[in-house]
């Protein structure tokens, strides 16, 4: 018996257990996806299908390069059988190559002509993009590639024999008569309520769009509806009659069926293939580091872009050993492609020589248009002039595979260093003169550029990958500012209510006096007033006292204590025993000194409760900031949040998933170091003797 009963309490607990971890599980996949998601980039939150988790950064160690497994492979049809399928998926995937080259795509086209690189990685690129065009075709696509449109099978069933207008007539008679009635007399049909499936909706539908456009070319589908304006639901009128279309006469026509023929869903798949879908694909799958033409930029603010004769960009790029580099259009820009190999050495460069328009002490900045590889390495600009040597003070991080202005700057304020990056697609780099370097450079209008391309470690690009959006999170707005701000605030009122409520709540618990009952009825009375009444009053008070735009509003009231603390404190104080406070009154103690050296230390449970409380009030207080405050370099983290609602920065989920995980770090770390003492003032409160 012993045995059995210890077997069966076993299996309770481990229920038990399994239960509590099932559900701590369930309710930690929403924080799961908050984690990952900030460390995902749009691409990756966009990815259909969604990933879990963040993939790592490729190892890149020559470019150009093809991204494999950015897409899952081809998959088998819904509605098709795998061995069908497998028969004929080889010759749909021959003519959607086919159907890809046709397209003329310039890139693709530009990446075959140079044999020697087509041979190096034409079969991964060959096989991305099938793979990506392919999947995506199938995948958003199935019922409209593997079924039959409404309007495919009513077609497939009129072809032979045409709907006439009779025929309609004969099905719609009392809804023609009422229609054709200019008297009033005749009564609107009577439309009988049923429930259909959504492929019979479909059929109804596309029945109904038939039958009105023989009628009269939708023409009196118009005059119609106009005569059911008086109520009578338009959605289940169409449904009724074009069901009875369908049933009495289209239907009646033999049998019909919804799966396509193998060479039909061939054709529908290869339908599915255009430019623009190639170009998104191929720009996902071919990976590589170019630039466009550069502009220069003078103290006073003017733009000398770097042009030939002919007006088209300078991009007379070369390697180091004097190649010069192939250029080709992009995006409707021309451009040229940095090709780089770290097999033998870890960096290799790429120069430029520029006639410049301005002498170059009156140069303030060189912008270059950039598209990277997304390999996480690194750009080195050197800047050569007559006598002069400039080298950038941070490198150019090749962590994006869309354009960004690389704006190498000879002094950057220091509003747009505090502020960080606040303009998309712009990324600002300092460069200043090196004194110990001396240039080969002669002449007095030229510059030479060279741009050098350092390889980054593996585990460096992964760890800047994962931290990507956290870094620019502090640097397209002042989030540092932000939380500088919710820490003070939190601490003020933290110390405020620390300060007052335990002073008030042991003035009701052990000090008698006149009318005591009747203040703290009253104090309790204030927690039935919802926050909203009194914000109104609050502000009309501190904007006369001159407070509008400052931190007061948001901790000075805490200084006059809070109802539910007050409260709390109170119902604590009442279980400490009167004894410890009469012995230290024997002993010759005050209230004073009672309050702060006998009865203050044993609530301290109660008070670490208020804290928490306290502190994620004032870390998640959105309302309050938004009405006092209008200066940005106020504003604390919640109002902080809502910046990235309103820039462009609004469908950068990453970063905001990232910010959000810096806003809720410090409420995690206070309640774990402080949830025994939490816990503990709960279940105390209120507890006698």
């Amino acid at each position: 018996m012993k045995k059995k009963a210890r077997v069966k309490k076993t299996i309770k607990r481990f229920t038990a257990y399994a239960s509590l971890s099932a559900g701590a599980f369930i309710f930690m996949i929403p924080f799961f996806w908050l984690i990952t998601t900030s460390m995902k980039s749009n691409e990756e939150y966009n990815a259909f299908p969604p990933r879990w988790l963040p993939p790592l950064p490729y190892r890149v160690t020559q470019s150009p390069y093809v991204a494999e497994c950015e897409y899952p492979a081809i998959p088998v049809p819904s509605t098709m059988a795998p061995e069908l399928w497998e028969t004929m998926k080889s010759r749909v995937i021959e003519a959607a190559w086919q159907k890809m080259l046709a397209l003329q795509h310039p890139t693709l086209q530009r990446i075959r002509e140079d044999s020697v690189f087509w041979n190096r990685i034409g079969s991964q690129l060959r096989r991305e993009l099938l793979n990506g065009v392919l999947s995506r075709i199938i995948q958003e696509g199935q019922e409209r590639i593997y079924r039959q449109s409404a309007f495919e099978i009513i077609a497939e069933l009129c072809r032979k024999q045409p709907l006439t207008r009779s025929e309609i007539a004969a099905s719609w008679k009392p809804l023609l008569d009422f229609c054709a009635d200019s008297t009033g007399r005749v009564k609107p049909p009577a439309i009988e309520t049923f429930e259909e499936t959504p492929r019979d909706e479909e059929l109804h539908l596309a029945a109904w769009n038939v039958g009105a456009e023989t009628m009269g070319d939708y023409r009196w589908e118009e005059a119609l509806r106009r005569k059911f304006d008086d109520g009578v639901g338009w959605n289940q009128l169409i449904r009724y009659f074009g069901k009875k279309l369908w049933t009495d006469v289209i239907s009646e026509r033999g049998t019909y069926r919804e799966e396509r023929r193998a060479e039909d869903v061939s054709a529908a798949i290869l339908n599915g293939i255009h430019y623009d879908r190639l170009d998104k694909i191929l720009v996902n799958a071919y990976r590589n580091l170019v630039l466009s033409g550069i502009t220069i930029q003078s103290r006073d603010g003017s733009d000398y872009p770097v042009l030939r004769a002919d007006g088209r960009p300078v991009l007379d790029w070369r390697t180091a050993g004097g190649d010069s580099l192939k250029k080709f259009n992009i995006d409707a820009k021309q451009c040229v492609e940095l090709a780089y190999d770290f097999a033998d050495e870890d960096r290799q460069s790429f120069q430029i020589l520029l006639d410049l328009p301005i002498p170059m002490d009156q140069i303030d900045r060189f912008i270059v248009p950039v598209r990277g590889d997304l390999s996480f390495h690194e750009l080195m600009l050197t800047i050569e002039s007559k006598g002069e040597i400039y080298r950038s003070k941070a490198p150019f991080h090749i962590h994006h595979h869309v354009w960004i202005g690389a704006i190498w700057q000879r002094e950057i304020p220091e509003a747009t260093k505090k502020g960080g990056l606040t303009l998309r697609g712009q990324e600002f780099i300092e460069f200043h003169r090196d004194s110990t370097a001396s240039a080969t450079i002669t002449e007095p209008n030229q510059a030479l550029l060279t741009l050098t391309v350092h390889k980054v470690p593996y585990l460096t690009a992964t760890w800047q990958k994962y931290s990507l959006n956290y870094i620019n999170t502090f640097r397209f707005v002042q989030f540092g500012k932000f939380f500088f701000n919710s820490t003070i605030l939190t601490i003020l009122n933290i110390g405020a209510q620390l300060l007052v409520c335990p002073l008030i709540a042991f003035g009701f618990a052990r000090i008698k006096w006149h009318g005591r009952d009747i203040v703290f009825g009253l104090v309790l009375a204030t927690m039935m007033l919802p926050h909203q009444v009194t914000m109104i009053p609050q502000f009309l008070i501190f904007r006369y006292l001159g407070m509008y735009d400052t931190l007061y509003p948001l901790w000075l009231p805490s200084l006059f204590g809070t109802g539910f603390f007050i409260f709390l404190l109170r119902q604590f104080f009442m279980t400490i025993p009167l004894d410890y406070e009469e012995a230290a009154k024997l002993d010759g103690c005050g209230f004073i000194r009672t309050y702060f050296n006998i009865s203050l230390p044993l609530i301290r449970p109660a008070m670490a409760a208020i804290v928490i409380f306290q502190f994620m009030a004032t870390w998640n207080d959105f309302l309050r900031p938004l009405i006092f405050l209008n200066s940005e370099d106020k504003i604390p983290l919640p109002l902080g949040l809502f910046i990235f609602k309103t820039g462009w920065w609004n469908q950068e989920y990453g970063i905001l998933m990232a910010a959000s995980i810096i806003m809720l770090l410090p409420v995690l770390l206070i309640f774990f170091m402080a949830q025994r003492h939490f816990i503990e003032s709960i279940s105390l409160t209120g507890a006698k003797g």
